[in-house]
């Protein structure tokens, strides 16, 4: 929802310890300023008013370990962040314990003494810090931020790779920004048309089906399902039980959406 200040990072994700933190929120042009306050359960540890749509939180090592705080942005308007239908109640965020970051420092260390490239090396950075977590039951508690910011190094270098594009939409759809997720989409599946990948092509149409029917464009949705289908009625053996499963899958999906329309 564009008329509200939601949070855009850091939201649903776990901090490493000292990691810098500044929050950013979505600007909202009627607003003179905005309120932005970090709570324990309901007590708020700390608040601000800011001109700018994003504030510097000076020392994260005040948060507790092992323990979820909620932000919540309020514009002058007088809208807030958890007012946005399309997201959870109220954006969370968590320290890792020592323990766990030295456990990822010794295997960020593991990777840069492989011979990847630049591409590679921040698929796989990103793969361990979307699976470095507080605790693994809950997504929200994992290093998201971390592996958003890793492929975006690589996204402004000018890569034409993908599957970063792709990654880095996956991470975007996790933490509950649909749109920023359905941008990058829409990007890896203009970078695999152009490589003729088929099977990616149709994977990421299938994900665009998903975003869509979640934000309820679900014209749109059954457009990027039913392309999907295309794709794999080409690349599947018909007769194997699995790839009718999927099939099936899909065309309930499609069926589902267009219902709704």
């Amino acid at each position: 929802n564009e008329n509200l200040p939601y949070l855009i990072s850091p939201r649903n994700t776990a901090l490493r310890p000292n990691q810098p933190l500044t929050l950013r929120w979505h600007a909202m042009k009627e607003a003179t300023h905005y309120d932005v306050t970090i709570k324990d359960l309901a007590r708020p540890v700390w608040e601000k008013r800011v001109s700018e749509p994003r504030a510097d939180y000076p020392d994260n090592s005040q948060l507790r370990r092992n323990w979820s705080y909620s932000i919540v942005v309020t514009a002058s308007t007088g809208v807030s962040s958890p007012e946005n239908p399309n997201q959870d109640p109220a954006p969370t965020i968590t320290l890792l314990t020592d323990d766990q970051e030295q456990e990822l420092n010794k295997n960020l260390a593991q990777i840069e003494t492989q011979n990847l490239d630049a591409d590679a090396k921040a698929q796989k950075k990103a793969h361990l810090y979307h699976s470095t977590c507080q605790d693994l039951n809950y997504p929200n508690t994992c290093l998201n931020q971390n592996a958003i910011e890793v492929l975006e190094t690589r996204i402004k270098a000018g890569t034409d790779n993908a599957a970063i594009y792709q990654l880095q939409a996956d991470m975007y759809k996790r933490i509950g920004l649909k749109r920023q997720a359905q941008q990058r989409y829409r990007t890896a599946l203009a970078l695999a048309t152009k490589a003729n990948n088929l099977p990616l092509q149709a994977e990421i149409q299938e994900q665009l089906g998903e975003i869509a029917h979640n934000l309820e464009e679900f014209a749109e949705a059954v457009e990027w399902l039913e392309a999907a289908e295309a794709i794999y009625q080409k690349l599947f053996n018909l007769e194997d039980p699995e790839a009718q499963g999927k099939l099936e899958e899909l065309r309930n999906d499609i069926e589902d959406s267009r219902q709704r329309i």
